[in-house]
């Protein structure tokens, strides 16, 4: 059973994408939801990275951790090229597209 205040998020975005999930009790929505996690790069908080629903991936902050170490790369031009691979390899693993895909991102 869902909180009171999950099930209101759930609603609020169903409402701004009604013709995807009109017909999806929230239950349903949930169970459409699918969590990514990728070697070498998590959150500190025991959230996945990224979370895909149908065609839509959507993530959180991707930073410049070495995947080898898990510590933050000494340069920037290091944890830019990290956090370019991390995004690359979600794209990958969640469906077999390619950075090409990319509708907007902010770095």
């Amino acid at each position: 059973m869902l909180s009171r205040e999950c099930g209101d998020e759930i609603e609020s975005f169903r409402e701004r994408h009604r013709d995807y999930f009109h017909s999806l009790s929230n239950e349903e929505y949930i169970a459409k939801r699918k969590s990514i996690y990728i070697e070498g790069f998590s959150h500190v908080n025991p959230i996945p990275i990224a979370s895909r629903i149908g065609n839509l991936i959507v993530t959180g902050a991707i930073n410049g951790v070495d995947p080898a170490t898990g510590k933050v790369a000494p340069t920037l031009e290091q944890q830019c090229a990290h956090m370019f691979t991390h995004v690359r390899r979600i794209v990958e693993k969640t469906g077999g597209g390619s950075t090409e895909d990319i509708i907007k991102m902010t770095v």
